[in-house]
C-alpha cells in the first residue's frame, strides 16, 4: 500500500504542473495527410537513469470503453531530428514517477486514467496466469516488446494498455503518460478501428492494436486496479502536509521541526506548526475522535523507534488539544518506522518519514 499511495501522491502533485516542453522536431503525425488519426495530447518520454539520452514523444490517440475495461491508445517514437547510434524504445519510461505494477520489460504500462471529480485512479488490469519477472510475461494487458521493435527515427509505433473499467457516468478523464498529464480527455465507446495484429509493429495511421478481450474478461481482481486518488498539499517547507483520500485525511507534522534529534520534548518552534496543523484539521472537518500517530525513519532499532514515535505522538496530542474544539478526542499511538511516505534511502526521504500525523475520516460536506 505504501508504494501505491506514495506514487499516487506524486501523480496528484503532477496534476498541478504544465506539460513538459516538446523537443524540436517532435511532430511524428501527419495531421493533414492522415486526418483520421486523432491527436489528443503529447508527453515526453525518457529513461531518467541515463543523462543525455534522447527523448521520445508519446502521443495519446484515444481512451475507449470496452467490456470489462478501458483502453488507452497511444504511440511512441523518436523525432526525425534525433541523432544517436542506438535508440531503443524498450528502456524508456521505466523510471517515470507513475504508479505501476509493471516490470521493466513492459515499461510503458505505467499509464493511468484519473477521474478527478470522483477522486479515483484506474490502473492496469492484471492478466490471469504467471506474470512473474522470470517468465518474461507482462503483468498488464498491453502491447508487448514485439509491438515496438525495429524502431526508426521519424516513425511512431502504436501501443495500447487496458486499465480498469470506468463508470458510464465518467465522460472526461485526465490521462497520465510517463508521469505527465493530458487533461480533460473525452471517453469514447468501443475499440478503435481498424484493428490489426498487436504482436507486430504498427505505424501510426496503419490501424490500432487488437485487444485480447478474453484476457480482459479473465483479469485478476479488477477491483484492485481502482484506487483512491491521494491529494497532497503542503507548505513550502513541508512542515505541515495534508494528504486526502475519499476515506481518510491525514495532517502530518514534520518531526524535525517539532523535536530535537531523538527527543520527544516539543521545541520552541513547534508552536507555530501546531497552530497551522490545528487550522488545517478544522478546515478539513476534523471532529469526534482524531487519532494522533507517530512515525520515525528506519535509523536505529525497531523497539527504540516504536517508543520514540509513541512519546512524540503523546506530546503532540497534549499540545494541540487546546487548539481544537473541546469535544475532540485524541487517542495516540506509535508505529515506529512502519508506513513510510518516502524511501528511507535518502536524507530527504527519511526527513519526510519522521512525522506525527493526525488521522481522521472526512465529514460529509467538508473540503
Amino acid at each position: 500500500m505504501f508504494v501505491g499511495v506514495t506514487l499516487l501522491c506524486l501523480a496528484a502533485a503532477a496534476m498541478s504542473l504544465t506539460m513538459t516542453a516538446m523537443p524540436a522536431g517532435a511532430s511524428l503525425l501527419p495531421r493533414v495527410d492522415n486526418p483520421s488519426v486523432p491527436i489528443l495530447g503529447h508527453a515526453v518520454v525518457k529513461n531518467n537513469s541515463e543523462t543525455g539520452q534522447p527523448a521520445a514523444v508519446a502521443t495519446l490517440h484515444g481512451v475507449r470503453r470496452i467490456p470489462g475495461g478501458t483502453v488507452i491508445y497511444f504511440s511512441i517514437g523518436y523525432p526525425a531530428s534525433t541523432r544517436d547510434a542506438y535508440l531503443s524504445l524498450s528502456g524508456l519510461d521505466q523510471f517515470s514517477p507513475a504508479y505501476s505494477r509493471s516490470s521493466d520489460v513492459i515499461s510503458f504500462a505505467k499509464n493511468m486514467v484519473v477521474d478527478p471529480a470522483g477522486r479515483k485512479v484506474y490502473t492496469s488490469l492484471i492478466p490471469a496466469g504467471d506474470t512473474s519477472y522470470t517468465t518474461g510475461h507482462s503483468d498488464c494487458i498491453c502491447s508487448d516488446h514485439y509491438g515496438y521493435s525495429d524502431n526508426r527515427v521519424g516513425q511512431a509505433r502504436v501501443l495500447y494498455q487496458v486499465v480498469a473499467a470506468l463508470p458510464y457516468s465518467v465522460q472526461f478523464v485526465d490521462v497520465f503518460i510517463s508521469g505527465q498529464v493530458i487533461w480533460h480527455v473525452k471517453v469514447g465507446a468501443g475499440a478503435m478501428t481498424p484493428e490489426v495484429d498487436p504482436s507486430k509493429p504498427i505505424l501510426v495511421g496503419r490501424g490500432w492494436p487488437r485487444v485480447d478481450q478474453s484476457a480482459v474478461a479473465s483479469s485478476v481482481q479488477p477491483a484492485t486496479s481502482i484506487v483512491d486518488l491521494t491529494t497532497s498539499v503542503a507548505d513550502l517547507e513541508q512542515t505541515v502536509t495534508t494528504r486526502s483520500t475519499p476515506k481518510q485525511i491525514s495532517v502530518a507534522l514534520a518531526s524535525d521541526v517539532l523535536f530535537e534529534t531523538d527527543m520527544a520534548t516539543l521545541s520552541p518552534k513547534a508552536s507555530a506548526v501546531l497552530q497551522q496543523a490545528a487550522a488545517d484539521v478544522k478546515a478539513a472537518g476534523g471532529t469526534g475522535s482524531l487519532e494522533v500517530v507517530g512515525y520515525t525513519d528506519n535509523t536505529g532499532s525497531s523497539p527504540h523507534n516504536m517508543d520514540l514515535s509513541q512519546r512524540r505522538a503523546a506530546a503532540v496530542a497534549a499540545a494541540i488539544k487546546p487548539l481544537l474544539p473541546a469535544a475532540v478526542q485524541l487517542p495516540t499511538s506509535g508505529k515506529g518506522e512502519a508506513d513510510p511516505v518516502a524511501p528511507n534511502t535518502t536524507a530527504e526521504g527519511r526527513g519526510l518519514n519522521r512525522r506525527v500525523s493526525i488521522v481522521f475520516t472526512p465529514q460529509a460536506g467538508a473540503k
